[in-house]
Formats: C-alpha cells, sequence, structure tokens
C-alpha cells in the first residue's frame, strides 16, 4: 500500500538548523553499499545545465561491490544506455518512494538474465523495461547488483537516489542517511553586484576570501540596490574533494532575506540552475557563484525565504549588518559577518538598457539569412536580442549567424533556421545540418534537416551557426580480434566505434546476419561483445555496422572461428 508522508514538522537538528518541514521516514532505507558512505558528489550539487539528484558514494575507487536493495519493494525499472547513468535499477518500496541506483557494472544473475532477454527481443543494447509488481521482488539488504562506472560517470562509484511518487529526487540525507563529517564548508569568493542606476548597469566587486579575511570590523560600499553571490564548497571527514552546499542563506540586521535548501528538486526544474548561478561568469571561467538574485522566470523549488526576489535595498545612509551563512546537511557552519553602507559607485560592466524581447511572449526574430523561434517562457527575463550574419570563412553552406548573446541562459530549446548558399546543392541536402562555433573554429553538431532552401533544428543556448555537411562515415577499429581468427581463448571481441561529426547514431552486430548483443560505453567509445552461447561453434561471419545521425554507414566483415 502507497502512502506519502506529509505530516508538516520541523525537523531541528544540533545548532539549530532547520532543515525540511516534511517529516521523512527516518532509518527506513539502508545504506545501499556495505562500507560506509563516502560522498564523491552530494545531493544539489551544481553541475553543467542540472543539479546533481543524488548521492555518489565512493567505491574505493573501483568497480564491483556488492549493491543492496535499501529497503523491501520490487524492481519497476531497469535501464540500460551507453550514456547517463548507464546500467541503472529502480526499485519501488511500500511507502510510495523509488530508490535509484546508477552506473552498475551489472546486474544480479536473475535481473541480468532478464535484462538480456529484453535485449534480445528488442535487438538493443539500449532498453528501457517496467516490470510489473510482482516479477522481480526484492527484500532488504538483498543483492541486486554490483557497482561500476558505465555510462556517463566519469569514474567508479555507486549514484544513488530516492525518489517521491511524483518522480521527484528527495535529498537521500533527509531519511537519515549519515557520513562522518566535522568540517565547516568554506566560502572562496563573495560577489558584491551593485546595481549603480535603473539601466542595469553594474559594478561587481570581488572578494577573494582564500586571501582577504572579512569581519564585522568591516564595512563594504554598496550601491542602494544589490545582490550577492557566493562561491562555495564543502568537504566530509578525511576526503579531499570539494563537494556541494546544503543550504545558503543571507541575513541583513538580523532578518534573513534570502535562503536555498537543497531538500528536493523536480527535473523538470533542473535547468533553472542556470539562472541559479552567474551564467556568465561561469561561462567565461568555469566559476560557479550561487546568486541571491531570483529572475523573474526561474521557478527553482529550493528556494526559501526569498525577499524582493534577492535583490537587497538600503535607503540610507548608515552602517547595516551582513550575515552570510552557507551549512552543509549536518549543520556545520561556515559564517561571513560584515557591514555595508550605501555609496555612489560608478559601473564597471554596462547593461545595453534596451529590452526587445519580454521572457512570457513568443519571440520570433529574422533576418536575410536566417530566423528564429523563442516560445514563451524560454527566456529566464526580459532581454536585448540581436541577430548578425557574417561571412563564413569555415564552410561555404551558409553565412555564419550570430544568435544572441551566449552569455544569456535558455531553459529550453528553440528553433533556428538557416538559409543554404547555392553551394549546398541537391546532392548534399540529406547531409546538411547546422553547427555551431565554439572559440572560433571548433564546430559542434546541432542536427537538423534541409527543406525549402533552408537548414532547420533545434538549439538551447545563443551562440554562432552555420551550416555543415557530413559525408564522411564513421569508422571502426578492431582492438582484439583480425579476421581469420581463432576466439576459442579470448572472453570478448572488442572495438572502437565513433564518427568525425553528427556523432554514432546506431550500431549492429551479427553472427552470419543474427543479431547478437554488443555492450557500449560512450565515453570511451568502446563496444564488446562477450562471447558466449550466442557465438556458434565453428566457421561463422562477424559483422558490425556503424550509422551516423546524416545516414552514413561503415561496416567491418570478420571470419572467425571458435572451437
Amino acid at each position: 500500500m502507497k502512502f506519502i508522508f506529509a505530516v508538516f514538522l520541523s525537523i531541528f537538528f544540533a545548532k539549530g538548523v532547520v532543515f525540511s518541514q516534511i517529516s521523512y521516514p527516518q532509518g527506513y532505507f539502508k545504506n545501499p553499499l556495505e562500507i560506509p558512505i563516502k560522498l564523491a558528489a552530494t545531493f544539489g550539487e551544481l553541475r553543467t545545465n542540472h543539479f546533481h539528484s543524488g548521492l555518489d558514494i565512493k567505491t574505493n575507487s573501483v568497480p564491483g561491490l556488492r549493491v543492496l536493495a535499501s529497503a523491501s519493494g520490487y524492481v519497476s525499472r531497469i535501464s540500460i544506455s551507453g550514456n547517463g547513468y548507464g546500467n541503472a535499477l529502480y526499485i519501488t518500496h511500500p511507502n510510495g518512494y523509488t530508490t535509484v541506483y546508477g552506473h552498475l557494472e551489472h546486474f544480479n544473475n536473475l535481473i541480468d538474465s532478464m535484462a538480456k532477454s529484453r535485449q534480445y527481443s528488442l535487438e538493443s543494447f539500449n532498453i528501457e523495461y517496467y516490470p510489473k509488481p510482482n516479477e522481480i521482488q526484492v527484500e532488504a539488504g538483498q543483492l541486486v547488483a554490483y557497482s561500476g562506472n558505465t555510462g556517463g560517470s566519469s569514474g567508479p562509484h555507486l549514484h544513488f537516489e530516492i525518489r517521491d511518487s511524483q518522480e521527484r529526487s528527495i535529498n537521500p540525507f533527509l531519511f537519515g542517511f549519515a557520513v562522518s563529517d566535522n568540517l565547516k564548508p568554506t566560502i572562496d569568493a563573495l560577489r558584491i553586484y551593485n546595481l549603480c542606476d535603473t539601466d542595469g548597469n553594474l559594478n561587481i566587486n570581488t572578494f577573494n576570501l582564500n586571501k582577504i579575511t572579512l569581519s564585522e570590523r568591516d564595512t563594504i560600499k554598496v550601491t542602494e540596490k544589490f545582490y550577492l553571490g557566493i562561491s562555495s564548497f564543502d568537504k566530509q571527514d578525511g576526503q579531499e574533494n570539494r563537494n556541494g552546499i546544503y543550504s545558503y542563506s543571507i541575513k541583513l540586521d538580523g532578518i534573513e532575506c534570502f535562503r536555498f535548501d537543497a531538500n528536493k528538486i523536480d527535473f523538470s526544474e533542473k535547468r533553472y540552475i542556470n539562472a541559479y548561478i552567474d551564467f556568465e561568469e561561469n561561462y567565461k571561467t568555469k566559476n560557479l557563484y550561487q546568486l541571491s538574485k531570483v529572475l523573474p522566470r526561474n521557478k527553482l523549488s529550493m528556494y526559501g525565504n526569498v525577499k524582493n526576489s534577492g535583490v537587497f535595498e538600503i535607503k540610507d545612509n548608515l552602517s547595516h549588518s551582513l550575515e552570510i551563512s552557507s551549512k552543509d546537511f549536518k549543520g556545520n557552519e561556515k559564517k561571513i559577518i560584515t557591514n555595508v553602507r550605501k555609496a555612489e559607485i560608478l559601473p564597471n560592466k554596462k547593461i545595453t538598457p534596451t529590452k526587445n524581447m519580454h521572457f512570457s511572449d513568443v519571440n520570433k526574430y529574422k533576418i536575410a539569412s536566417a530566423s528564429i523561434n523563442i516560445p514563451a517562457n524560454i527566456l529566464y527575463e526580459d532581454v536585448y536580442f540581436t541577430m548578425n550574419e557574417f561571412d563564413n570563412n569555415l564552410t561555404k553552406y551558409s553565412k555564419i549567424i550570430e544568435v544572441g548573446n551566449p552569455y544569456i541562459p535558455l531553459h529550453s530549446y528553440i528553433s533556428l533556421k538557416i538559409k543554404a548558399e547555392p553551394s549546398l546543392t541537391p546532392d548534399l541536402y540529406k547531409y546538411a545540418a547546422i553547427g555551431s562555433i565554439v572559440r572560433g573554429e571548433i564546430i559542434f553538431y546541432q542536427g537538423g534537416a534541409y527543406e525549402d532552401g533552408f537548414v532547420s533544428t533545434r538549439i538551447r543556448t545563443f551562440g554562432k551557426f552555420l551550416i555543415i555537411i557530413d559525408t564522411i562515415a564513421p569508422y571502426i577499429k578492431a582492438i582484439n580480434v583480425i579476421d581469420g581468427k581463432n576466439i576459442s581463448k579470448q572472453k570478448d571481441i572488442s572495438f572502437t566505434i565513433g564518427d568525425n561529426l553528427s556523432g554514432v547514431k546506431s550500431y549492429r552486430g551479427s553472427i552470419d546476419g543474427k543479431w547478437v548483443l554488443g555492450k557500449y560505453d560512450a565515453k570511451t567509445r568502446r563496444l564488446v561483445f562477450s562471447i558466449d552461447e550466442h557465438f556458434p561453434k565453428g566457421n561463422f561471419v562477424f559483422s558490425l555496422l556503424v550509422k551516423d545521425d546524416k545516414g552514413n554507414s561503415k561496416e567491418l566483415k570478420l571470419s572467425l572461428t571458435k572451437n
């Protein structure tokens, strides 16, 4: 029977930190590993285009650790992919929550067998399988899988999530999970964004707190209206890696004006991270500043008490107390307590005052060689927008189109059409796509198709774009096999596959024309075929066909023998 815990109580920990307003079952979910929890990443941690939705639990830098069901329930989803969570398992529990286990090396024997059967039935490595509730039931502490490094993982670890019945990810610490942590977070830098005039021109004042100290004896000059940003990280006992913080708050004259708590995140909200951080600074330097200012279209639910959209106002000429707090979930807290006073400050960053695109409108813009369509609420605030065209010294199939300002984030996709030059002849239409330009010459494939003199696609960033073509077939490199080889003493045959531009769209391995399972890891581009019962004894022909997104294909055929 499913039920949702929705008792509205406050959970108070040591040091008086309020962590949640919802009561979550304490001790119901257990550590999914047989070693103490040490974190490679925390819940809500800042990532490219998303907040991290779980805990990354260290596995001593090796794959193959036993992964246990965190509580009793049934396997509700088996996901296998060369990207993302790689091999992932979802277990739904009687209390309505679902636990997620990602980047697994493989599942237990029963689940492995069912997944493999499904893969052969669909003739696909990538699968999404949803077993029935009575199909694979598990007990708390039962072996369900082994930890790994599959999918988009950058090293061996277990990605662990707890989701509610609405598919929102909940911070596992709210359920009583604990780590050894007696260390305060660090605040490496403080930024004050002074609003110098009604046009929005800024004076950005950055304090490197690794080199200087701000105290109650100091007074910082600010404009009448200003907002803040902090660069803050946390560590656990005995661990060198820096993780994300749990909570960030600001008080002016002792009154809380801003709060952020990493309690839960809906998947539809993840991209709001680009409105939460200083997107331009991150684009230029990779530095991460968490802002107090809440943009009009930023609907992130992790905000708490936010007054005046996170913009602070001082009307008099007196000194005012400013307190900035960064906390981890254990209640360890780093505070900056200083003072601010209003002053006249000249801008050091000019902002174009005219806002010709309103975030709540459908915005369309057209020039001679291109047009865009931006749905409503894709922008986070009103912006000044331009689109320009330039001569193309990289390809000959279109002008280079500069779309907007790359320092302005988009929440979702917009439509882009670029006019083709006569050099894009009919024989090239099917190979045409749109590419984006980074650092002046690197071209990233953005997809698209030719129609009626234009190539169209969807993009999720502003920047520079142009028409490209992909006529080059993917490549296949055999690692441990050659034509005519006897593979009887091998465990597998392995290949590296890839493509120069549009990317690998599909691959198909077969033995004498019959599909055979290959396991693909997108980050290493490695494709592995385990030599099992599907490899017959005697002589046979193994074929591997790889296609890219534009339909170019490469096939490798090998005559092999197995005793």
